[in-house]
C-alpha cells in the first residue's frame, strides 16, 4: 500500500482511497488491530506528500474500539469519521454521534465507512453542508452496494464519490454467514423504505419531486428485496 500511494502521488493524484481495513485479516484482537492501524497511519502519512489518503482503521476510544474512516495528510489524521450505524459485520465497533467534514481548498471533503455510505440521509446531510467530494474505503458484501447504493448517493446529492473496495472478507461459510448477511440487508431495506417516504416529502417541499428520482430509489429497494430472496 505504501508503494502504491507513493506511485499515485508521483503520478499527480490529489486523493487516494484504500479498501476497508486492507491491512488486517481479522479483528478478533482489537488491541492488536488498533496498534497495526497506528503503524499504517504513520507509514502512509510519511509518503502522501501534498495528497490526501482515505482509509479505514481500528481506533481505541472510550469504552472500546471503533471502525473509523480517516483522511490522512503529511501530518497524520486530518479528518476522522467513526462508524455511525450499527453493523453486523462490525458489531464490535463503538458508534460515532456526528458527521465531520474538511475544507481541503480544492474540495470540501467527507469520509464514510462503506456501511455508512449506503444510508441515504448521510449523503443528503453532507450535500447540505457543502461537501462535493465523498471518499469511501469499503469492502462490499454484495454487488448492489457499489452498483446502485453508492451510485444512488451520487445521483441524489451530487457530491463526487471516490471509493476503493475489495470483496467481502471471508467469514465462516455456511448458514451463520448467510443469516448475518440477510439480517444486515433487511435492516438496510427497512431504512431505505422509511427513507423513501422522507425523500418524497423533502423533494416535494422543495418542488424537486420527479418520477425519475422516485423510480430510481424504489428500484434500489427492490434490488434489496431480490438480494434477500437470493440468500
Amino acid at each position: 500500500a505504501v508503494d502504491g500511494v507513493r506511485q499515485a502521488v508521483a503520478a499527480g493524484a490529489s486523493y487516494v482511497v484504500l479498501p476497508e481495513l486492507f491491512f488486517l485479516t481479522s479483528t478478533s484482537d482489537l488491541a492488536a488491530a488498533s496498534r497495526k492501524s497506528a503503524e499504517v497511519i504513520e507509514a502512509l502519512s510519511a509518503v502522501c506528500g501534498d495528497a490526501r489518503v482515505a482509509l479505514s482503521v481500528v481506533e481505541s476510544m472510550a469504552g472500546g474500539h471503533a471502525l473509523t474512516a480517516v483522511l490522512l495528510g503529511r501530518n497524520g489524521i486530518a479528518l476522522r469519521q467513526p462508524l455511525l450505524h450499527a453493523s453486523a459485520r462490525h458489531g464490535w465497533s463503538q458508534l460515532g454521534d456526528g458527521l465531520e467534514t474538511l475544507d481541503c481548498g480544492d474540495a470540501h471533503v467527507a469520509v464514510l465507512t462503506g456501511d455508512d455510505a449506503l444510508y441515504p440521509e448521510l449523503g443528503r446531510l453532507l450535500a447540505i453542508r457543502g461537501v462535493n467530494l465523498l471518499l469511501v474505503p469499503a469492502a462490499p458484501l454484495a454487488a448492489w452496494e457499489v452498483r446502485t447504493g453508492l451510485a444512488a448517493r451520487a445521483a441524489e446529492t451530487q457530491p463526487a464519490i471516490q471509493g476503493a473496495a475489495t470483496p467481502g472478507r471471508p467469514e465462516a461459510d455456511g448458514p451463520r454467514r448467510l443469516r448475518r448477511n440477510r439480517r444486515r440487508i433487511l435492516s438496510q431495506r427497512e431504512v431505505a423504505v422509511y427513507d423513501l417516504g422522507g425523500l418524497a416529502f423533502e423533494l416535494y417541499r422543495r418542488d424537486l419531486l420527479t418520477e425519475e428520482v422516485m423510480v430510481r430509489r424504489a428500484r434500489e429497494v427492490a434490488e434489496l428485496d431480490d438480494t434477500v430472496r437470493d440468500i
